[in-house]
Parts: structure tokens; sequence; C-alpha cells
């Protein structure tokens, strides 16, 4: 989706630094400041150049998608299958994550039924459309059974007062990473 509303499909997700840059930036001149990502994983498709095509479009849209859309909401969201290699769930890990990074942009992953007839059908566009549309942008992640039904894994914070599980002394945690996102919530 785009801000002047036009879609613009991308047929293969491209996987190097050089390809991903010329695809966005060729977007942003043939139609304008990108407002969106739709990233549908291909579960017949080797997976790592998968994540890596996504992690790369991620960095590349980042400045366009945390710009201000008057009037709506800029978006980043990877739909997955749930039929498909247990690695493109990296996917919705990367959306939950650039949620954090970005509280202004829209990140959500969604995993719809598997299944050949799942990938064609109408109501898998009408899911991911629900799901784009979705006003409660606290939702990271969604799962769809195949009768339709929604799930969602809603966070919750720690309680003060109450006490978190206790380590020992002989326990040692390596926590690496930026100071921003998901790092401080691990400590």
């Amino acid at each position: 989706c785009l801000r002047k509303t036009r879609p613009v499909v991308v047929a293969a997700l491209p996987t190097s630094e050089a390809e991903v840059e010329a695809v966005v930036g060729s977007v942003g001149t043939d139609h304008g400041i990108l407002a969106g990502v739709l990233l549908q994983a291909n579960p017949a498709l080797p997976p790592a150049p998968q994540l890596r095509g996504a992690m790369l479009l991620a960095k590349h849209c980042s400045a366009q998608l945390q710009s201000v859309v008057p009037g709506g909401r800029t978006h980043f969201v990877a739909v997955t299958h749930s039929d498909g290699p247990a690695e493109l769930e990296a996917l919705n890990g990367l959306c939950k994550t650039l949620d954090l990074e970005w509280p202004q942009v829209f990140c959500r992953g969604i995993v719809l039924p598997g299944g050949d007839a799942m990938r064609l059908a109408p109501a898998a566009a009408e899911m991911v459309v629900a799901e784009l549309s979705c006003p409660a942008a606290v939702l990271r992640e969604v799962r769809y059974s195949s009768d339709g039904t929604r799930s969602t894994l809603v966070p919750a914070r720690l309680v003060p007062g109450v006490a978190p599980p206790a380590f020992t002394e002989e326990e040692v945690f390596v926590i690496s990473g930026g100071g921003r996102g998901i790092t401080p919530l691990c400590i």
C-alpha cells in the first residue's frame, strides 16, 4: 500500500542489499513515498533467503515507514502459513521487534491456515485486510485456524511487588544487542 493508495507488487523479494535498495528506491521514485509493506512468505521457497530479504526490506524501508501519514498509518506486515517451514516463523519475530523499534508503525505477523486452497482463497485475503485495518495496534501476532477462528497473544506486564523468578549467584546471563527494542525487556 502506498500513500496514494496504489499497491505495488514485487513478485520475488530480492535477497541482496543492492537489489532491495534498488527496489525500494524505484517504488519511491515511480509511485511516491512508501506507506506500507505487506510481505507474503512463500513456503515453497527456502526460508533463509526470504528472511534475509525481509530484514533488508525493513532496513531500507525504515525511514519512509517511520514518517507521518496524515489521516492514516504506515505498516509492516508479514504473512505466513501454519504449514510452512518453521523457520519462516522468524518473520513474526521480525514484526514484533520492528513494532518495538518503530512505535509509530503498525507491525504485525499474520499466520494463516495452511493448504494450497487456503493460499488462494478469498477468505485468506479477507483475513489479511481485516488485520491491516485492525485498530488494536498492541497486537503483534495473529493466527487464524482453518475454521477462521482468530487467536492473538496479548502482552502482559510484570506486576510491581510480585517477585520475579529467583536466580542463583552461579547463573550467568549474556544479553546482547542494542539498548532499544527487546533488549531492555529481557533485562
